[in-house]
């Protein structure tokens, strides 16, 4: 952050753009480097603080007075392209509560958007030169904000030791990830500029809205062909137009944003929020050719389901395009609904019918129900996979044949939404006779193995220790447990996402309604399991690893030539999932492997099952 904050007057290096404001380091990696998940937690804390309350809530004691979040500006230069739901819901939470965003554009250079760029209301920053051209390696594209200099920056980005306060180890570097700290020092000089101050001098109350800072960036920009384009956005920013700009009574000059919610609920059920609605925005009066992008929430982070929102946009005239939930997800038609809105500056509304809902004409449906009592239980078979959708207050029972000493394996799989689930085994007695609540530290779905002491009827039963929806829909399947993997199991290596270098020979035997445990060990390991086909066959091949973050496993599907067929990595979290139809009868094969095993990689225990539909 010496791009932005680098302090003045200490005889070494160089200046940032704001050499008197503060910085608070917030990280986004973990063990296997950086996600969006740690991102979007990080973004929470900005605006939250160390006591984790929202700014204004009761009990919040790490807001200053006069500011509107723990920090007033978050800079972000992390990413990839493609889209993230957990990594939007944070950034518009840091929007939502006026604490002003800036994203790096990206290194491509392509004329997509990296993420977080394509999310409306951050100011997005491309890589400009000294001769305010765009960079060889920015990204380009309608999505940028501003530009700011990031080729040959003088900064403190090779030094070694932080422990060492002699260490002055400068260096000139490129990237946009200077040109957006560079910018975010700009975002400071405007809040302090345009800030009410006591008479000491000091702030005492920022006036301006995140849209406001970027709107005084975008008309105070120097663009060499004289209007927006795809290289530098606005152009290239000027602090001293920018900060004159902010000083001259800005909060009430300069153009305010506009913020909406929709919600998107089951026409037949209005308490039923629909996830993953797509939702585009056309229009605006700044810009009318944008298309801003959204999906409404799963509820798995910090937006209840089925909410859209998006917040410090431009103001104007808009077409909302929306059409969901996703089929591919949810095996179900989408509902669509358009409409026009006129969203006029400073506006923080919710829109749609006068509740503020937008009814979508979907129907979720349980092909399983009834089946909330032991009396009622739906019949599972060994190797068998039954798809449900976990309603509020709802219990699902399943019933199967075992015999004793059998030694069964149950596993579900969150499919969309996110249900908090339960797994209790019940026998001929209707007692609980084994239970799960998490099949390890940080997932929500439950599995369990367990020896049947007796033949008889065993009954299944699944709740959800959340609040339930009727888009929460998971996966339940039935599986004998028979041992554990034997060594030499095939082989190759994954480099990054890939199989390479696949060896079929030793390979384990797996089957419909098998579940074997194994292990990645090492990290470069690859597992390989056979078995047979029948063209048709909906194949429902699961793996589960055992400690959260080991082993980040991949799975492929091979034909009898070792050609794969489909791919998976990270279903959910760190598991991946097969499902595909056989194209024909014969041998297959599975095979295991670590994310990037070839490179780094991680290894531990899991489980593989393999199932039908």
């Amino acid at each position: 952050m010496g791009t932005s904050s680098a302090v003045a007057g200490n005889g070494i290096g160089g200046v940032g753009v704001a050499p008197d404001s503060k910085v608070v380091p917030l990280t986004i990696t973990h063990q296997d480097g950086a996600s969006y998940w740690d991102s979007a937690k990080a973004f929470v804390f900005a605006v939250d603080g160390p006591d984790g309350i929202a700014p204004g809530e009761t009990g919040d004691t790490d807001t200053p007075a006069g500011h509107m979040g723990y920090v007033d500006i978050v800079n972000y230069s992390f990413g990839g392209d493609n889209y993230s739901q957990i990594l939007r819901e944070g950034i518009q939470y840091v929007l939502m509560n006026r604490v002003v965003f800036v994203t790096s554009a990206g290194n491509t250079p392509t004329t997509g958007s990296g993420s977080a760029s394509w999310v409306p209301g951050v100011i997005s920053v491309a890589a400009s030169t000294p001769r305010d051209e765009r960079t060889t390696f920015s990204n380009r594209g309608i999505h940028l904000t501003v530009a700011a200099p990031g080729d040959d920056m003088w900064l403190t980005a090779t030094r070694s030791n932080v422990a060492d306060a002699k260490e002055n180890a400068y260096s000139y570097i490129d990237g946009t990830s200077f040109a957006g700290p560079a910018t975010a020092g700009l975002a400071a000089l405007i809040l302090e500029a345009s800030a009410q101050k006591d008479g000491s001098g000091n702030v005492s109350k920022l006036t301006l809205s995140p849209a406001q800072v970027r709107h005084i960036m975008e008309d105070t920009a120097y663009n060499p062909v004289g209007r927006y384009d795809d290289n530098l956005g606005y152009g290239v920013v000027r602090s001293d137009k920018a900060v004159a700009l902010a000083a001259d009574d800005a909060a009430n000059k300069v153009e305010k944003g506009a913020s909406v919610d929709m919600r998107f609920v089951a026409a037949s059920d209005p308490t039923v929020g629909i996830p993953l609605v797509g939702v585009t925005l056309s229009g605006g009066d700044r810009r009318p050719d944008q298309l801003l992008y959204g999906q409404s929430s799963a509820g798995d982070f910090v937006f209840p389901t089925g909410l859209a929102s998006f917040y410090e946009i431009d103001a104007g005239l808009y077409k909302l395009y929306a059409s969901g939930p996703r089929p591919v997800l949810t095996g179900i038609n989408p509902g669509s609904a358009v409409q026009t809105v006129q969203l006029d500056p400073g506006d923080d509304i919710r829109f749609g019918n006068r509740n503020g809902v937008f009814p979508l004409n979907v129907t979720p449906t349980d092909e399983n129900e009834p089946n909330d009592s032991v009396e009622t239980a739906t019949p599972i078979a060994f190797g068998q996979v039954r798809e449900a959708v976990m309603t509020l207050n709802d219990a699902d029972h399943y019933s199967f044949e075992g015999t004793a000493g059998q030694n069964v394996y149950i596993g579900t799989q969150s499919l969309l939404g996110s249900p908090d689930l339960k797994l209790e085994l019940l026998n001929a007695a209707g007692q609980v006779v084994a239970e799960n609540t998490s099949a390890r530290e940080d997932l929500r779905d439950a599995a369990l193995t367990f020896t049947l002491p007796a033949s008889g009827r065993y009954t299944i039963r699944v709740t959800d220790e959340a609040t339930g929806n009727a888009f929460n829909t998971y996966a339940i399947t039935l599986s004998e447990h028979r041992g554990t993997e034997s060594e030499p199991n095939g082989g190759g290596r994954v480099d990054s996402d890939t199989f390479k270098d696949i060896n079929l020979n030793a390979s384990n035997q797996l089957e419909y309604g098998w579940a074997l445990s194994a292990k990645i060990s090492p990290a470069t390991d690859v597992d390989i399991y056979r078995f047979s086909g029948t063209e048709g066959d909906e194949i429902f091949a699961d793996t589960l690893a055992l400690k959260a973050g080991n082993p980040d496993l991949i799975v492929a599907l091979l034909d009898d030539q070792g050609e794969v067929l489909d791919l998976s990595d990270d279903f959910t979290t760190q598991d991946s999932l097969i499902e595909y139809e056989l194209p024909k009868t014969g041998q297959y094969y599975l095979a295991v492997g670590s994310f990037d095993g070839a490179n780094k990689g991680s290894e531990g225990d899991y489980v593989i099952t393999l199932s039908k539909r």
